[in-house]
C-alpha cells in the first residue's frame, strides 16, 4: 500500500490534500475525455486501475466517486484490482477495437 494512504488514514493535512488533489485531477480528466469523446451526459463506465485506487474502500476512490456524482452523475466508477479480473477482462476488448484510431488532439 502505498505510503500516502497510509499518512491519509492518520489524517496527516499533506497526504489528505494530496489524495484530494489527485482525486480532482482525475475527474477533470475523464470529464474533458468524455466531451472530447462526445459522450455527452450518456452512461459509461469509469474504470479505476492503480496502486491508489486498488479497492473500494480506498480513500480515493471515494473522492472520485463523490466528485463525479456531481461532474458526471450518469458515470460509473468501476475499479480494476487486477489486470485478469472480470472487471478489467470485459474493457480490454473494446479497447483492442481503437487500436489504430488516432488519440484526440489535445490542445
Amino acid at each position: 500500500m502505498p505510503l500516502v494512504l497510509y499518512a491519509a488514514a492518520v489524517r496527516d493535512p499533506v497526504a489528505v490534500a494530496l489524495l484530494d488533489r489527485q482525486a480532482n485531477e482525475v475527474v477533470r480528466y475523464i470529464a474533458a475525455a468524455t466531451v472530447r469523446l462526445g459522450l455527452g451526459d450518456g452512461e459509461f463506465d469509469m474504470v479505476l486501475s492503480g496502486s491508489l485506487v486498488a479497492e473500494e474502500r480506498s480513500p480515493t476512490v471515494i473522492r472520485v466517486r463523490e466528485r463525479r456524482a456531481t461532474a458526471m452523475p450518469r458515470a460509473r466508477a468501476v475499479v480494476c484490482t487486477t489486470p485478469q479480473s472480470g472487471t478489467c477482462h470485459r474493457f480490454r476488448e473494446p479497447a483492442r477495437q481503437l487500436k489504430g484510431v488516432a488519440p484526440p488532439r489535445w490542445s
